[in-house]
C-alpha cells in the first residue's frame, strides 16, 4: 500500500492549495478537484510522460495515514485516438482523458516555475473515480501528486476544512510553518 513520501514540495502561503470532493447521488457525478501552487519546481522534476518516461500519481490520505484514494495519469498512451499528454509551452504539460481511464483521473496539469509559480491541477470525475465516504475522512488529509522524480504534498488540517458533509468536502491547505500544532 502506498505511504506518503518524504521530501516533497509544499504549499508556501495559504489557499497555496485547495481540494474539492463532490459525491453525487448520481452514478458517475463524482468530481474531485485540486490545486496546488507552491515550491519552485524545475522542467526535470515535472519529467517527461509525453514519451512514456514518467507515470504520475495523485493520492489522498486520511489523518490516520491511510490512503484512501489513488489515481494515475499514465506516461504516453493514447485517450481515445489522441495522446494523453500534451505539451501546453514553457515545458508545461496536460494530461486529459475524458473516460478517465483507469482511476478516474480525467485531467492533470504541470506547470515548472518559480516559487508560487509552479503550478499543479487534478481533476477527476466519471465511473471510474471511486469516491471515498467523505464524512468518514479525518484531518489532516494529505493530498499528493507524485511521479518518480519529484512529489508535491498539500495538507489539509481541520482548521482549513471549509465545508464538510455527507456529499461535499471543501478545504484549503495551510503552509506546515504556518499550522497550529
Amino acid at each position: 500500500m502506498a505511504a506518503p513520501r518524504d521530501g516533497c514540495k509544499h504549499v508556501l502561503r495559504l489557499r497555496g492549495a485547495q481540494i474539492d470532493l463532490r459525491d453525487s447521488t448520481k452514478e458517475g457525478r463524482d468530481r474531485l478537484r485540486w490545486t496546488w501552487k507552491g515550491e519552485a519546481t524545475s522542467s526535470e522534476e515535472i519529467g517527461d510522460p509525453v514519451t512514456g518516461a514518467d507515470d504520475y500519481e495523485l493520492c489522498l490520505f486520511d489523518g490516520a495515514g491511510d490512503l484512501r484514494f489513488a489515481g494515475g495519469a499514465p506516461a504516453g498512451g493514447l485517450c481515445g485516438r489522441k495522446p494523453c499528454w500534451k505539451s501546453r509551452g514553457r515545458d508545461a504539460l496536460r494530461y486529459n482523458d475524458a473516460q478517465g481511464d483507469p482511476d478516474g483521473i480525467t485531467r492533470l496539469d504541470v506547470s515548472p516555475g518559480d516559487d508560487e509559480k509552479a503550478s499543479l491541477v487534478a481533476r477527476a470525475g466519471g465511473n471510474r473515480l471511486v469516491m471515498p465516504a467523505l464524512d468518514s475522512l479525518a484531518a489532516p488529509l494529505l493530498v499528493e501528486l507524485r511521479n518518480p522524480r519529484a512529489c508535491w504534498q498539500s495538507r489539509f488540517p481541520a482548521e482549513g476544512i471549509l465545508r464538510r458533509g455527507e456529499r461535499r468536502l471543501q478545504a484549503i491547505a495551510i503552509p506546515p510553518a504556518q499550522e497550529s500544532r
